[in-house]
């Protein structure tokens, strides 16, 4: 049939979500945008997010405050508002949260919250070019995590996708480290150090590394480091714009592709 719909599940997420078993006791929402729930999981929410965390109001405030700020930056950058409220589910202390709670968390959510990182975890209904995305982070409270698990999520829910890893991570880690009027080199000092003394990692390193979840707290660091050379660097500027604004779009291109003529003068910098 001509009008017959056809929709693609891609990276269906099992189990219920956090969300779900919030929405169960909540009741309705009070005039500070805040629900109050029994025990210390609180509901906040902003203009653009809703995190369940167990972090004091104040900090949660805080929080909320600093994604908000940053989804302004990268939806500037990106020249795309954001689509959807990001939930996130949040951690400090996981002993406060009760079992009936942690049992209808995303399994893959819980296990990195466990192993005190982070992930984003998303769900997309397609039909041509139409899409429909849904994203979730999970995410430990500390180091800066639900930052940038929350550019993953702005990425899949604005554009469908977040594009190779490489590309994904390089801009998470460099969006989440982003503050208004602050351009330059605006990492912590230890990472810095870290970059300075750590083993020389090849480019091809970097580029191939297409995990789909995981990586050291080094690999994270050699990212942020890739992305901001090329973002910031006259030499490579227009071709990582232009790559991102690409791969964002659904198009069928590689690193070689855009990169390669160039790609042994983007390693050397690296060294």
């Amino acid at each position: 049939m001509k009008n017959r719909i056809f929709f693609t599940i891609c990276a269906l997420v099992a189990g219920l979500i956090l969300s779900a078993a919030v929405a169960e006791a909540a009741p309705a929402r009070s005039k500070n945008k805040k629900n109050a729930l029994d025990g210390p999981v609180q509901e906040y929410r902003s203009r653009n997010f809703q995190i369940y965390t167990d972090l004091s109001a104040e900090d949660s405030k805080q929080l909320l405050k600093e994604l908000e700020e940053m989804l302004k930056l990268i939806a500037i950058y990106w020249g795309r508002p954001p689509r959807g409220i990001i939930e996130c589910c949040v951690v400090d202390d996981l002993s406060k949260w009760p079992q009936e709670l942690l049992d209808k968390i995303d399994p893959e959510g819980l296990r990195k919250i466990r192993e005190g990182a982070g992930v984003c975890i998303s769900t997309k209904m397609s039909q041509g070019e139409k899409f429909i995305s849904k994203a979730r982070v999970y995410a430990v409270a500390k180091g800066g995590v639900p930052l940038h698990e929350a550019v993953h999520a702005y990425c899949h829910q604005t554009f469908g996708r977040a594009g190779p890893r490489w590309y994904a991570e390089c801009m998470a880690e460099m969006g989440h480290y982003w503050s208004k009027g602050v351009k330059g080199v605006n990492v912590p000092d230890h990472v810095i150090r870290f970059l300075r003394n750590d083993k020389t990692r090849p480019l091809e390193s970097l580029i191939d590394n297409e995990e789909k979840t995981g990586g050291s707290w080094e690999d994270y660091c050699w990212w942020w480091m890739l992305g901001h050379l090329m973002d910031n660097n006259p030499n490579y500027y227009a071709q990582y714009r232009s790559f991102g604004r690409m791969v964002l779009a659904g198009k069928q291109i590689t690193f070689q592709d855009v990169f390669g003529p160039i790609a042994k003068e983007l390693d050397f910098e690296l060294r």
